[in-house]
């Protein structure tokens, strides 16, 4: 009798994942804090599977491409009486959007993708620092319910981050604050996407040289960005890398490998010190 193949998994968790690169690389310790890493250098998309529904209803809006296809951005936004409110601009799996929140709906039992915006990467950044801090357990709930404070009225208050869910099938953006996540809802991430960590790259090894002058002009561009964005951290070099080409390129500037503009920010680090 021929022996039964089990179906291959489709998600990991990431325990499961830092497990299976660790294996696959013949030994190098991969922990979940490098699987996040990939998340926060947009080489991965991590994803929640929420295990209930939510109790409570949440702004919602379809997905549409930041470039000259389909309805405007203008279009779309009429009407709009709180912009900063309701609308967003995300990336999600390398493609850049924009949302504009009208609806409301609950979140059924499911996996939706992490977009990768401001908000959404300041809650993986988190996650980030407490496993590298031994302080997380990724394989329970995933994102702690801030305590609620009193102010001076008597009012109950909460302060909270806020991330922006995809719901990849029916393509559409939800927006929940962080302590309304249900419980026991954890991480998780596509085979496919860890297996492409793994992949040999199909592009030529980069081997650029800049010109002096090519190098000045991106120590400029770096400092602008950094002095602009309070958020980038010369200290974590692919982490702001990855950060700084997205800046750069949603502002149609040329800009070198990651890995040239990785020394480039060690220099301007120096320079810094």
């Amino acid at each position: 009798m021929a022996k039964l193949k089990l179906k291959q998994k489709e998600w990991f968790t990431l325990a499961d994942a830092a497990k299976y690169l660790t294996d696959v690389t013949e030994g190098t310790e991969i922990t979940e804090a490098d699987v996040i890493q990939y998340a926060l250098d947009a080489e991965l998309t991590i994803s929640v599977r929420l295990n209930r529904w939510t109790e409570h209803c949440f702004p919602y809006g379809d997905l549409h491409l930041s470039n000259n296809e389909g309805p405007s951005l203008k279009e779309l936004s009429e009407g709009v009486q709180d912009p900063i409110r309701d609308i967003h601009f995300l990336i999600h799996r390398n493609q850049q959007y924009f949302v504009v929140l009208r609806d409301e709906t609950n979140l059924m039992p499911g996996i939706y993708d992490i977009a990768n915006d401001a908000d959404s990467s300041e809650i993986i950044s988190d996650l980030w620092i407490a496993l590298k801090n031994g302080q997380q357990d990724t394989n329970g709930q995933t994102f702690s319910s801030p305590p609620a404070l009193i102010n001076e009225s008597g009012k109950s208050v909460r302060f909270c981050k806020y991330i922006n869910l995809i719901d990849d099938e029916s393509r559409v953006a939800i927006r929940i604050p962080d302590y309304q996540i249900p419980p026991k809802t954890y991480f998780v991430i596509r085979k496919a996407e860890i297996d492409s960590l793994t992949e040999p790259s199909s592009k030529p090894e980069s081997h650029e040289k800049l010109s002096t002058k090519e190098k000045k002009t991106y120590l400029k561009i770096i400092r602008t960005l950094c002095e602009d964005h309070e958020h980038l951290d010369l200290n974590q070099h692919s982490t702001t890398a990855g950060q700084i080409i997205a800046m750069a390129d949603t502002m149609g500037l040329t800009i070198p490998s990651k890995r040239t503009l990785e020394t480039l920010l060690k220099e301007a680090r120096g320079l810094e010190d």
